[in-house]
């Protein structure tokens, strides 16, 4: 379990006790940074999702939560994401001595979901755009087509009250109303 997961061990009150050796690797902490502080010294913020770590703590001691998806921070400051289950290890009395944390990195996961969620959201937005520029289209096409309606109706008067010639470049006649004839 400890090669592919990070294997933590915390005191009922949430300090740390130990940590196998990949977590140690892959998160850039010492040994001697962790040991005996704070569990809460990962978190990249002083809550999670709006709830304090001592309210969250206090779920993971009393087994109201024991997984979820967690954002946590490396010793360098970057962040990273876990999947993790909370195994609370309980005396002969039944009081918890012991949390044992097994998490997965799933960074990679998280990374690559929200790129797919931007990149939906991009299409949504997008979209949207093109139903906007269809819509302006439409409504210049109709413009167009009343325009055109309009030059018709004044084509045909001016045909009716006065002569219309089309010449070419050289003068010479290549077509003219009728009433150019009569």
């Amino acid at each position: 379990v400890g090669k592919i997961s990070y294997v933590i061990r915390l005191s009922p009150d949430g300090t740390i006790i130990d940590a196998n050796e990949r977590f140690f690797t892959d998160t850039g902490y010492p040994r001697a940074d962790l040991a005996g502080k704070s569990y809460a010294k990962l978190f990249v913020s002083d809550s999670i999702d709006g709830e304090p770590f001592e309210s969250l703590w206090n779920k993971i001691v009393t087994e109201k939560l024991s997984r979820g998806k967690f954002e946590r921070k490396k010793a360098d400051g970057t962040s990273f994401w876990v999947l993790a289950n909370y195994f609370p290890r309980k005396d002969a009395s039944g009081n918890v001595y012991e949390v044992v944390k097994l998490a997965l990195d799933i960074t990679e996961i998280v990374k690559l979901q929200q790129e797919n969620a931007q990149k939906a959201l991009d299409a949504e937005t997008l979209n949207e755009e093109l139903r906007q520029n269809m819509e302006e289209m439409e409504a210049a096409q109709e413009e167009m087509r009343r325009a055109q309606a309009e030059l018709g109706f004044i084509f045909d008067s001016v045909g009716k009250i006065s002569y219309v010639i089309r010449l070419s470049p050289d003068g010479t006649i290549i077509d003219a109303n009728e009433r150019f004839f009569t």
